[in-house]
């Protein structure tokens, strides 16, 4: 039969020979990184004393084999981490507001959590009990927390650090009943009247408003988009001719921290939404 095949990474037996004028030598057999059979040897004024050299050699051996491996099951779960953050930064693929969210989410909820903990204590169980918390929460909280983890031990396992991921085998998070709102007449003739009258008082000092603001309103109300998305509106995202006016939501403003705020562009291939409200403003806001 032929010899088995050592795993990558392990040691076979350590042999001895004598070299003669009191010297010798020990030897072993070990797989590197690269699948290739190797050996290591050391010398010795005795059988024993070149197996205590041997010894080191396979200690700086494993030394260099773990440092190879960026991550693996016994590293820590805060450098996977970080490992993750540094390798979605340099993607540069995800907006800034999104990694400043997921370094936030990162820091508040995942290591407190988890940071005492190598890669591979990160169970199921341990999972499933940090969702129960962050669920009697929030429902929003406990869905964030599970998809940027997730993310994470993803990292692992595509590494080969650990063999599945934790968090795709714990229970499926669910939303709670909700009933929709919307506001009503009432409420939004309330809006437009505190915007139409806000600072044009008599008794107010300084500029009086420009108009921009109820203008913001009826495009928010016409559209049904965000603050964000109704301020990085252009000219030529609008639509004025015949029928109905539009607008195409393609951008938004955002505010990164410690930079200036900024439009940014959206998907490409927007749908156009019906930028016309149903109700006339009141003539003070027209």
């Amino acid at each position: 039969m032929s010899r088995p095949r050592l795993p990558v990474g392990a040691f076979g037996e350590i042999s001895t020979r004598p070299l003669g004028n009191g010297r010798f030598r020990a030897r072993v057999r070990y797989r590197d990184t690269d699948g290739r059979n190797r050996q290591l040897e050391a010398h010795g004024s005795s059988a024993a004393a070149a197996k205590r050299r041997l010894r080191l050699k396979m200690a700086a051996v494993n030394a260099d084999h773990k440092s190879s491996a960026e991550i693996t099951g016994d590293t820590p779960f805060t450098d996977l981490v970080a490992y993750w953050l540094e390798g979605i930064k340099a993607e540069g693929e995800l907006a800034t507001s999104t990694l400043e969210r997921y370094e936030w989410e990162a820091t508040h909820l995942l290591h407190p959590a988890f940071e005492h903990f190598s890669v591979r204590e990160i169970t199921v169980g341990r999972v499933e009990r940090w969702l129960t918390q962050q669920r009697a929460f929030s429902y929003a909280r406990a869905t964030h927390s599970k998809k940027i983890l997730s993310l994470v031990m993803g990292v692992a396992v595509r590494l080969e650090a650990i063999d599945r991921n934790p968090v795709a085998s714990t229970r499926r998070i669910k939303r709670p009943p909700r009933t929709p709102t919307a506001i009503d007449d009432l409420e939004l003739d309330v809006i437009r009247n505190a915007v139409a009258t806000w600072r044009r008082d008599a008794n107010h000092k300084g500029p009086k408003p420009d108009g921009q603001l109820e203008a913001i309103i009826e495009v928010m109300v016409g559209t049904s988009a965000r603050i964000g998305e109704a301020l990085a509106i252009r000219m030529c995202d609008v639509t004025l001719g015949p029928g109905k006016p539009t607008a195409r939501i393609v951008g938004t403003i955002v505010s990164p921290k410690g930079k200036p705020t900024y439009r940014q562009d959206g998907p490409k291939s927007a749908k156009a939404i019906i930028g016309a409200s149903s109700r006339s403003p009141p003539a003070s806001s027209r």
